[in-house]
């Protein structure tokens, strides 16, 4: 193999040339093949009968008059499911075969095969029988392997094969024929999660094995989402015991061995025997298995460093993955166990390696063996080096050592480093101590030095000189650092010209640094040609971060009155910078020194601004026209800013269109001396699409009326907390006068107004100057009491406006003006009001769109499952009748009113040849990690990751179809699937296999509950029947049936749900509501539809901490029960969440299923027959079900319908209860009422109680405290 690779990587090289071949996207060791050259390379071989290429959907073997002549055959398809047999091949040498469906190769298929020498075999799931007799068989690769191999025994007979891959496949244990294989070069297990056990003495008999991959990027994303990473067990040096796993010193017997992959936990004894020593390409990952080790309750140390660094888990895979890429010589080692560097040749490793990744207290000895006395002189190979939490000497590398060689004669240190990452190394004092060799660092791109709390400056000047291809560099949370390169006042290299450049230098980021004072004081110029983004986080002490400061004291630049008064001098140029942050720098008055060099900040795109104490503009005049690529502006916690755009300097007789024109996205927040966003017209900002604009308590207006015409892209407008704001749009004068005569946005689609105390109209009723027929002039119109105005009036205009929220408009007493809106808000889909006291009327929503049409095309809903646990949203994932699953999130954590949640995406199971009306949809959530999805209708089940959204695979097809899906709370890798045949059967999705099929009902299985308490599950079926079966065994321990009443037949569904403790069993069925103590399965409480809910039950669900059980019912009512006894403690009827027209008819609407918050107790949704998905919690002054109205969210595919509230009742009150009207203007400001109303038509309906103190709505209706002002 070592021979023969260099010739293919030229004969590839040959092919790039020719332009036959493309460099492999991301992956230097991949190449990609145009269209038109596979084409027209398929076509050439086809008409010669060289090679048979079908890659497409067909469904058999392509049937032809003779095979004989065909050398390659390459066969892709989705939907062939078996093969022809016996097939005449005589010549056929390479076979590829990609048929996911396949069931079965038996030997047969290979018998007329005879000169075969490569066969592919990708993502096949059936069972493999590979004959013996193909003796001249030299490559075999099952990559995606997911079936069994067939009579292992005859594997051992091809006695020719070089290369076998089981690459990415799901195989548990290597079988130990392979060792057999005497011949065999590469074996490559990449990416076999799975894989358990390897053998004892099958590596060792491969005498000569040159290439062994038994680990891989593949696994190092495994070892930190808790699963095993393969050969999990390793054994070290002593352990040989039968039955364990393949001895690390097997190693040692493979004399032939060049390349190695292997994960090895570093709590196995490395043997002593070199067995690394002849290696020439590697992957060595040792490396702490945390979760296994997290599980002891002694190791402390353990779980806090996990805890630590849980946050980059994953940007450290991707780092990793990209380090594979680059390097072929990689040595990592991540562990707090010590790691002896004198063990199985692991020096070797340290010295040759091209990638060095060493972290954790295990470390140390490697570390310091890496950088002894004159190490560094060997590391002239060293690409890549990263050393993190460990201890290490006081500097990487050391010129002044006495014994050391001349610096002429010095070797350069790490010529060839490309990457330093170095993080939390508390001893280091210096990168490099000692004048520094010639050639010293002059590849580097990438520096990051983290934490390293002693560093005072990262080089020394003249080292400058020898970073010529620098890119990034990063420097946070070096507590002591003072200045990022350190001038030697001995040197006179730069005397001439006293200044220095970065050539290449694309990223500049300086994050948490609080003793520095500069970036190199003593130089007059600095010089950032390439520089794209620049960053500055929390350096206080900086006063002048790019000046020649050389000659001021420290105590000088710690003094806090010395300003900061400019962030960039007057002979910096940055003519590529695109993006700069800032944050925290409380000293900095101005970003930059006037006049300005040309170019500078010409392709600025992003700035973000936040703590600048002293800052008082952001772009001055002189800027604005430099900044012509402008794109985002956020500006935050700036306490002494007054404008953000200072345009006085500009002439006002000469206006600019192309001023900000490209800006796109404004962000204001925590800007408490804000008064304004510029003192003149921004007449520019043409293309601004968002702004939002947060707690600016001196803020009076947004806009002046002119600068409405200017914005006609805006399509995100959010002002919130902003105490003195009046009104958004302003007068021009004053005077209750302006030039306009109508505002519009015309592109607007999200509006938000919050906690606005003051705000009393979006644009007030003004005089338009000029105008013959002027409205009436009021000086004092927005405060005046007996002149109140609506927030939005006839002359505000939102054509394209979809969603709006207000909450905390106290001075806001009406919305609209007693005119229905013509043009406005016809688009509307979303309208939220909360926590607006004054308000007299909530508007009818039947004006916001016609809604006749909302429930056509939706599916019902068969399940529900809420996504907290999932993708850290508020949501839920909604299975409908059709088997589309579609994820809904709504934009705040708590329930509010009327929301129409955001569609994530959708994921559909495979219905082909499914009848949809006798489907049963079933949908469940893994147990332990929350990591996976199962749902079928009536089809293949589909597991889904969930995390990415990604369909793993399918499995379990019909019939008989599935009915019931739950996960096994312990281990995610078990599902029980209920049958439609009143099976139950316990499936591992990993190995594919049923391990158990369990009978005791009599038709379909429509409920499972695993109690690990109890050590059982509970199934039910449409029998009405109750199992209990032991976990592990699987033995039937008992049936039971419920009671049905008088006239009954049990072919309903029967669902059972365990209470927290894992005893107490909730069952329900459409006659009956029950509580079992699942230890005897005795009933202990029962409740029937009776009185008010007569309706037969759809669905009855615990609450997350089991005090509630939410009941639905066929008729729309919704019951929520004590869980205890099941007394109803609160009734919510369906008048109040659906229209009158939905409550009758052959169509009528009803709940279909119900979820409770996995969180939130007194939060539960519910899924309607029509598609809808309501989401109900209590009130916030409330806090629990049973003592006022709910609040609830309408989750829909269409348009929201209209705004109600819903009403609690116990039976009695339902009883009692009377019908009164009311007239939609009912004034109810006074604090002593508390009305929830139905605008759904010209009459209010309200459900009252009249008897005192048992009134719902806290009224007290024989006192004066009642009022009722119908105007």
């Amino acid at each position: 193999m070592e021979k023969v690779r260099p010739q293919v990587f030229l004969i590839v090289d040959d092919l790039k040339s020719r332009y036959l071949l493309l460099d492999g996207k991301d992956k230097e060791d991949c190449v990609k093949v145009h269209d038109v050259v596979r084409d027209m390379g398929i076509s050439i071989a086809s008409k010669n009968k060289f090679a048979l290429v079908i890659h497409g959907e067909v469904s058999e073997w392509p049937k032809k008059d003779t095979y004989e002549h065909y050398t390659c055959i390459s066969l892709i398809s989705r939907k062939i499911t078996e093969l022809s047999r016996g097939l005449t091949c005589p010549n056929l040498e390479f076979l590829l075969l990609d048929c996911k469906e396949l069931k079965e190769l038996p030997c047969q298929f290979f018998e007329g095969m005879g000169k075969l020498k490569v066969l592919v075999l990708n993502h096949f799931n059936g069972i493999l029988s590979l004959p013996s007799s193909l003796r001249n068989l030299h490559t075999l690769s099952l990559s995606f392997f997911l079936g069994k191999l067939d009579n292992v025994s005859e594997f051992g007979g091809l006695f020719s094969l070089k290369s076998l891959s089981f690459r990415n496949s799901r195989m548990q244990e290597l079988p130990e024929e392979i060792g057999e294989l005497v011949n065999l070069r590469l074996l490559d297990l990449t990416g076999n999660d799975f894989l358990k056990r390897i053998p004892p003495n099958v590596i060792s008999r491969l005498v000569d094995l040159e290439e062994l991959y038994v680990g891989g990027v593949v696994d190092l994303q495994e070892l930190y989402v808790g699963r095993n990473f393969n050969i999990k067990d390793w054994e070290g040096e002593g352990k040989e015991e039968e039955g364990r796993n393949a001895n690390l010193r097997e190693l040692e017997f493979l004399s032939n061995l060049n390349t190695l992959e292997i994960v090895i936990r570093s709590d196995v004894l490395i043997p002593k025997v070199p067995i690394f020593s002849k290696l020439k390409i590697y992957k060595v990952i040792i490396v702490q298995n945390w979760y296994k080790e997290m599980d002891d309750d002694s190791n402390d140390d353990i779980r806090d460093w996990y805890k630590e660094m849980e946050d980059d888990i994953r940007d450290w895979y991707k780092e990793m993955d990209n380090l594979f890429r680059k390097c072929k010589r990689v040595f990592m080692v991540r562990s707090l166990i010590p790691i002896p560097s004198n063990r199985g040749g692991i020096d070797l490793l340290l010295r040759s390696s091209d990638c060095l990744f060493l972290e954790g207290k295990g470390c140390n000895d490697l570390v310091q063996a890496l950088l002894r006395r004159d190490g560094v002189d060997g590391l002239q190979q060293l690409k890549l080096l990263k050393i993190r939490r460990c201890d290490t000497p006081e500097c990487l590398a050391n010129t002044m050592n006495p014994v050391h060689r001349p610096i002429a004669h010095a070797p350069a240190i790490f010529p060839i480093l490309k990457e330093l990452d170095l993080l939390g190394l508390l001893n280091l004092r210096e990168i490099c101590r000692g004048p520094v060799p010639a050639r010293s660092f002059g590849e580097l791109t990438f520096i990051r030095v983290q934490n390293c709390g002693r560093l005072s400056n990262l080089f020394q000047l003249p080292i400058v000189g020898c970073l010529p291809q620098l890119k990034c560099l990063i420097i946070s949370s070096c507590g002591m650092m003072e200045e990022v390169f350190l001038k030697d006042q001995q040197e006179d290299v730069h005397a001439a010209t006293n200044r220095i450049e970065f050539p290449k230098l694309e990223v500049l980021k300086l994050v948490r640094l609080p003793s520095l004072m500069g970036f190199c004081r003593g130089i007059d110029q600095i010089d950032f040609p390439q520089l794209e983004e620049l960053y500055l986080e929390d350096i206080p002490q900086v006063n002048l971060l790019f000046h020649n400061n050389g000659n001021l004291s420290s105590n000088s630049m710690r003094n806090d009155n010395f300003s900061f008064l400019s962030l960039f001098p007057e002979k910096v140029s940055l003519p590529n910078l695109e993006v700069l942050h800032v944050d925290k720098l409380e000293n900095l008055e101005r970003l930059g020194h006037h006049p300005l060099l040309v170019g500078s900040f010409s392709k600025l795109n992003k700035i973000f601004l936040r703590g600048c104490g002293k800052l008082l503009c952001v772009i001055p005049s002189q800027f604005l026209p430099m900044m012509r690529e402008l794109q985002e502006l956020t500006v935050k916690s700036c306490n002494s800013l007054e404008v953000v755009f200072e345009l006085e300097g500009l002439d006002s007789n000469e206006p600019n269109p192309e001023i900000l024109s490209p800006l796109e996205f404004v962000q204001l927040r925590d800007l408490p001396k804000l008064n304004c966003i510029s003192k003149r017209d921004l007449l520019g900002i043409k293309y601004i699409q968002t702004l939002e604009i947060r707690n600016c308590n001196s803020l009076r207006y947004v806009f002046a009326p002119t600068m409405t015409k200017s914005i006609p892209e805006l399509r995100k407008l959010e002002i919130s907390r902003c105490e003195m704001l009046s009104r958004i749009v302003a007068e021009e004068n004053g005077l209750g006068e302006s030039s306009v005569d109508e505002v519009e946005f015309p592109q607007l689609e999200r509006l938000k107004l919050l906690d606005l105390p003051n705000l009393v109209s979006f644009f007030p009723n003004v005089n338009v100057n000029g105008n013959t027929t002027t409205l009436a002039k009021s000086t004092d119109h927005y405060h005046n009491p007996l002149q109140p105005q609506p927030l939005f009036n006839k002359k505000v205009a939102f054509p394209g406006l979809e969603y709006m929220e207000l909450s905390g408009l106290q001075n806001v007493s009406d919305l609209w003006d007693s005119e229905r809106p013509t043009s406005s808000f016809s688009k509307m889909k979303n309208l939220q009001v909360t926590r607006c006291t004054s308000l007299r009327n909530i508007p009818c929503i039947a004006w916001l769109g016609d809604l006749n049409n909302t429930t056509q095309g939706l599916q019902e809903v068969a399940r529900l499952l809420y996504t907290k646990s999932i993708w850290e949203v508020d949501g839920v994932l909604a299975l409908g009748s059709n088997g589309t699953m579609t994820l809904w999130n709504w934009p705040s954590g708590k329930v509010t009113t009327i929301v129409l949640p955001f569609k994530r995406h959708a994921m559909t199971n495979d219905v082909t040849g499914v009848n949809l009306k006798e489907a049963v949809p079933c949908m469940a959530l893994s147990k332990v990690y929350s990591r996976y999805v199962i749902s079928a209708c009536g089809g293949k089940v589909s597991l889904y990751y969930t995390p990415a959204g990604r369909l793993e695979r399918t499995f379990m097809p019909p019939p008989p179809a599935s009915t019931f899906l739950e996960f096994y709370p312990r281990d995610d890798d078990i599902i029980a699937i209920g049958m439609e045949d009143s099976t139950i059967r316990i499936y591992n999705h990993r190995v594919d296999e049923v391990k158990s099929e369990l009978k005791g009902h009599e038709k379909r299985i429509t409920g499972l509950a695993f109690s690990t308490n109890l050590n059982i599950l509970v199934s039910s079926a449409a029998d009405a029947q109750l199992c209990i079966w032991r976990i592990d065994t699987w033995e039937h321990l008992k049936s039971v049936s419920i009671q049905l009443p008088a006239g009954k037949v049990c072919n309903c569904d029967t669902r059972v749900q365990f209470h927290s403790d894992q005893i107490r069993l909730l069952v329900s069925h459409e006659t009956q509501l029950a509580i079992y103590d699942a230890s005897e399965m005795d009933r202990i409480r029962q409740w029937v539809p009776q009185d008010v809910l007569p309706a037969p039950i759809s669905f009855a669900v615990y609450s997350s901490d089991s005090q509630l059980v939410y009941t639905s019912f066929c008729d729309g009512n919704i019951g929520v029960f004590d869980a205890y006894n099941l007394t109803l403690a609160c009734h919510i009827v369906p008048s109040i969440y659906l229209y009158p027209s939905m409550l009758s008819g052959s169509q009528a609407v009803y709940p279909r299923v119900v979820a409770a918050h996995p969180q939130k107790p007194n939060q539960f949704a519910i899924g309607l027959t029509n598609g809808f998905v309501i989401l109900m919690e209590p009130q916030e002054s409330e806090g629990k079900w049973g003592l006022s109205p709910t609040r609830y969210n309408w989750m829909l595919n269409d348009r929201t319908p209209s705004s109600s509230n819903t009403s609690n009742h116990t039976p009695d009150d339902q009883k009692r209860s009377k019908e009164i009207d009311f007239f939609p203007n009912l004034d109810y400001r006074s604090k002593e009422i508390e009305l929830n109303l139905d605008y759904r038509s010209k009459e209010i309906n309200l459900n009252l109680d009249y008897r005192r103190k048992e009134i719902d709505l806290n009224l007290d209706y024989n006192g004066e405290d009642l009022f009722f002002d119908q105007r």
